[in-house]
């Protein structure tokens, strides 16, 4: 026994030693000069479609969009250190070793502006987290000619952005493709939710950028959730906001661990994205805090600037793309800020509120460190509806999902004005928020109105001659009323609240601009929750315009 004992010890000894740790480092370099490539022949390294937005878009093609230096890659990868992947947007690659003293040779090359270590790992392959469940055989069910009906479990959170009215105009996301950041898509492949996208060829293509292979569909059920968000179709259960768009499923999160090198990771999954010709990026993926604490954020760092992943969030706006984004869910954490890439400026950052447009306590604030307005706006993420990774309807809470939920309405919004630009369509999402006239950094300008960005960007329908009121809404908790209105002259507009009777509740008169856009509000004002026929009229000497409020 005790001999036994002996050699149990100098085994564990002896595999103690064996065992390697995996450090990933960052090798940032100072440059790409002697590349291979030339910016005078961006076929070489761009994608037809990533071209064809650039020209669109009249922007410049520029060293940002060569590749990493190759010859540079090979000096510093050999057999004691193996290339994981590279960024051309931040110029690095990203390497895997188990020797540190490795890195203080690489530091040493003269072309080398930085090496950082972005994760750590005890095992060379961690172990998997993989899910596997049978997926139930599923029937769409009769379509109602009722709206509600029609859209389902996924009403309310379209509804909330006046998303239906786009609907209805047959903007649906079709000609759009979206890139989806995110951290696995447990069996996409196979739910029959999803079946319309995959006969469609509406996934474009999957790419794991943590494993580095094409297979997304295992491990973890964030990604499809956020998927679902937008490209359901299934009429008389769930409807998303964009289920006639293409997606990129791109896999940058490893769900197990929280590493830096996860914004690389994105940074990469990003440029990917930009090459294939992607319009849109939507990530509901944020980071502050790393479980190596050395490399975390601190609220310094809340400047559109600093961070990988912000940057990457930056470039991707400059090369045509819009970028939506989660605020984070920090609120009611002592961290409560937003986290990275949430604080890129150029970047549609959404909040999450519940259904009566509160905002939710866990939903990451604002400013940034430089003051600039933080989210930009908010949607539904409180009780949101999604579907599980095993054929069910779920509702979650989170800026996860009225991140997607409004990426999938700016597809929408892109599809109706292709013209636009990215600052364009960006800039009519923020200003039709129906706290634009009053934004702050926790609702940052409310929730936004697609039908009002829809006529903001110039719709050919809308008779800018004629006053319009465009729409009214009423939040019971905090008993305010909004209501926007197109003034087609400088003018004093009257506007009164009605029972269902014609008894007038309140009345008053609103100093409007004319061929402008304006947002107002009357607070304390008591109405019941189930006055299904009380209304809004809008009124000046030539017209009256009457709205339902219920």
């Amino acid at each position: 026994m005790k001999k036994i004992f002996t050699y149990l010890i100098v085994f564990l000894a002896i595999a103690a030693k064996a065992q390697k740790h995996t450090y990933i480092y960052f090798v940032a370099f100072k440059d790409k000069n002697n590349s291979t490539f030339s910016i005078k022949k961006p076929q070489e390294f761009l994608s037809e479609k990533a071209l064809q937005r650039r020209a669109k878009y009249q922007i410049k093609i520029d060293e940002s969009d060569l590749p990493v230096n190759q010859n540079y890659i090979n000096t510093i990868c050999n057999k004691r250190v193996k290339f994981k992947s590279a960024s051309k947007w931040l110029n690095g690659i990203l390497i895997e070793i188990t020797d540190t003293d490795v890195i203080r040779e690489i530091a040493k090359r003269e072309f080398v502006a930085a090496t950082v270590q972005v994760a750590y790992y005890d095992f060379l392959k961690k172990p998997g987290n993989e899910v596997t469940e049978e997926v139930p055989t599923y029937s769409n069910p009769v379509p109602s000619g009722d709206i509600q009906n029609i859209y389902g479990e996924g009403f309310d959170q379209i509804k909330m952005l006046q998303g239906i009215m786009l609907h209805q105009m047959n903007y649906n996301g079709e000609g759009v493709t979206i890139g989806v950041l995110d951290a696995g898509f447990l069996n996409a492949n196979k739910l029959p939710w999803f079946a319309r996208l995959r006969q469609n060829n509406q996934i474009v293509v999957c790419k794991d950028f943590v494993d580095n292979d094409s297979y997304v569909f295992d491990g973890n059920p964030h990604g499809l959730e956020v998927l679902s968000c937008m490209a359901t179709g299934d009429t008389g259960t769930f409807i998303g906001t964009a289920p006639r768009a293409k997606y990129l499923l791109l896999r940058s999160e490893d769900a197990e661990t929280e590493q830096l090198v996860e914004e690389i990771n994105w940074a990469v999954a990003a440029e990917y994205a930009d090459s294939a010709g992607v319009d849109l990026i939507t990530s509901s993926l944020g980071y502050n805090l790393f479980d190596d604490t050395k490399t975390s954020h601190t609220y310094a760092h809340i400047d559109g600037n600093t961070a990988y992943v912000t940057r990457a969030a930056e470039m991707a706006f400059s090369k045509g793309i819009v970028v939506v984004c989660s605020a984070g869910n920090e609120g009611g954490n002592p961290w409560r800020h937003i986290g990275f890439p949430a604080d890129a400026k150029h970047a549609i950052t959404v909040g999450a509120v519940d259904k009566n447009r509160h905002i939710a306590y866990f939903s990451s604030q604002g400013p940034t460190i430089d003051g600039h307005i933080k989210p930009d706006v908010s949607a539904l993420g409180v009780s949101a509806t999604v579907e599980s990774p095993f054929d069910d309807i779920n509702h979650s809470d989170g800026t996860s999902f009225s991140a997607p939920i409004t990426a999938g309405m700016v597809a929408c919004l892109m599809q109706a004005h292709p013209q636009s630009t990215p600052q364009q369509i960006a800039d009519a999402v923020r200003e039709s928020g129906d706290r634009a006239e009053i934004a702050d950094t926790i609702y940052g300008m409310g929730i936004p109105d697609f039908y009002l960005a829809h006529l903001i960007l110039g719709d050919s329908t809308f008779n800018l001659k004629n006053d319009q009121l465009i729409n009214v809404s009423y939040t019971s908790d905090d008993k305010l009323l909004g209501f926007t209105i197109y003034s087609a002259t400088t003018q004093i507009m009257g506007f009164k609240i009605i029972d269902e009777n014609g008894n007038i509740l309140k009345t008053g008169t609103q100093q409007c601009i004319g061929k402008k856009f304006r947002h107002f509000y009357i607070d304390e004002l008591e109405l019941p929750k189930s006055a299904k026929g009380y209304g809004f009229v809008l009124e000046n000497d030539a017209h009256q315009t009457f709205i339902r409020l219920f």
